[in-house]
């Protein structure tokens, strides 16, 4: 199963193009699947096919990516559901996962991620976690963010071997990850996970 991630950037006239824009291309490249499913339209809007069971890591990484290095936010609606094999562009298909994500993303509202399925109940659920992961989101501070995206990045490595690679203090790296609600999100990422095998 795959999933569709409709984003846009908050205010992204507030931040020179140039800060965000080469980060937002970059992570879309690197992440599709397959490599090709990802477009920007209209400079701060985005589309990218990614493998279901990552969707929810993906749309948290880019969150942290933006705000470490450029401070702007990012809305997102994810969709999971069936996709078409075909050529034409991500923007231009209408199965399951596009329609689902773009549902998702015009009910966003004032949350920063949203999700839509077939199965309501599960969405429900899932929704209550977005809502509280979007509310760390918020309150994310660049280096924060930062710490969270490389903690989320290299999850095979230990606390101390992300502080080297940080070039930080262990204690300052725990803190981070504390104030960011990396155990939570991690937490969070988890169950989605469980979940999604058991509705599979």
């Amino acid at each position: 199963m795959y999933a569709v991630i409709t984003g846009d950037i908050i205010a992204s006239r507030s931040v020179e193009p140039n800060r965000w824009q080469p980060l937002l291309e970059k992570f879309l490249q690197e992440n599709a699947e397959p490599a090709h499913e990802y477009a920007i339209s209209r400079g701060d809007s985005f589309q990218i096919q990614v493998l279901a069971s990552s969707c929810l890591e993906v749309a948290i990484q880019l969150s942290a990516l933006l705000s470490a290095e450029s401070g702007v936010g990012v809305r997102m609606g994810i969709g999971l559901g069936t996709t078409e094999l075909s050529e034409k562009s991500i923007s231009k298909k209408m199965s399951d996962a596009h329609i689902f994500s773009g549902k998702a993303f015009d009910m966003l509202k004032n949350d920063r991620l949203r999700i839509k399925t077939k199965n309501q109940e599960f969405d429900e659920t899932l929704n209550v976690i977005c809502s509280f992961i979007g509310v760390l989101i918020k309150n994310w501070k660049p280096a924060t963010a930062a710490t969270v995206y490389h903690a989320l990045e290299h999850q095979d490595l230990s606390q101390k071997d992300l502080s080297a690679l940080l070039q930080k203090h262990e204690t300052s790296v725990s803190k981070a990850l504390k104030r960011g609600g990396f155990h939570e999100i991690t937490q969070a990422i988890s169950l989605f996970k469980k979940m999604l095998e058991t509705c599979s």
